[in-house]
This record gives C-alpha cells, structure tokens and sequence, in this order.
C-alpha cells in the first residue's frame, strides 16, 4: 500500500517538478516508512569501494539495472523542466519562452560490475513543435 501511495503521490507533484511543501513532506514521510520495511540491510553493497566480490554469485538484492525516476526534490533535476516556473515574482514580470525540448525519462543506469551509477535525462521533441507541424498544410481559406 505503500509503495501505491507513493506512486500517486509523485504523480500529484508531477515526479517532485510541481509540489508544495506539505507534499514534499509527505512524500519523504512514505519514502522513510517503505525503507524501514525493506528486508535488504544495505541495498548498495555492491557499490562500495571495497567490496572484491563483484559478480554477486550469493544472489544478493542488487540495484544493477535500468532504474527511472518516480520523484526527486532534488534542485538539479527540479530545475531541468522548462514548464515549472520556480520563481513567480521573475513569472511575472517575463513571460517564459516556449521550451525547446520537454523532459522525457530522468533515471539511472546502474553497474555493480563497474561499480558505477550512471545518471541519465532523456529530452523529447516539444508537444508545441508537434503541434505546428501537424497542422501544417491545413488551411482553412
């Protein structure tokens, strides 16, 4: 039930780009409660520097793979998204531009092998650049 609730929250706060402080801290309230409930002692073993078993032949949880962020209140990834103006005295004296990518896919791609964590921010076209394009040719006159 925990983890619903978090998905419908970081859904609300629009992945943490759009949230109000209550939302914030009862988003961090769920993440602290899911991980006292998690059965894995240190979810990150494989990525410390001193560990020599590398190919986690006790299949041990690992956090190997492709991961996509759900929820961040982190300021270098809140500040990516060109739709969230994090200051309204600045929204209204200039009226922001149109973006010129839309932020897709924000994640992680994870090699306990390598010992690295790499960051990922995947851009997309523009629904506004769509937009022109496909109505491009249609003239009503």
């Amino acid at each position: 039930m925990l983890k619903l609730s978090l998905l419908l929250q970081a859904k609300n706060a629009q992945r943490g780009f759009d949230t109000t402080k209550e939302q914030r801290i009862h988003i961090e309230q769920i993440i602290q409660q899911l991980a006292k409930s998690n059965p894995t002692k240190e979810p990150a073993k494989s990525y410390y520097e001193n560990n020599n078993n590398k190919s986690n032949t006790n299949n041990e949880p690992d956090l190997a793979g492709k991961w996509t962020l759900i929820y961040t209140d982190a300021p270098d990834i809140t500040s990516l998204d060109a739709n969230t103006n994090n200051n309204p005295i600045l929204a209204s004296i200039l009226p922001s531009p149109p973006p010129t990518a839309k932020l897709g896919r924000i994640g992680q791609e994870c090699d306990s092998i390598q010992s690295t964590i790499t960051n990922v921010i995947e851009w997309k076209k523009p629904d506004w650049i769509t937009n022109i394009f496909s109505n491009m040719g249609t003239s009503n006159d």
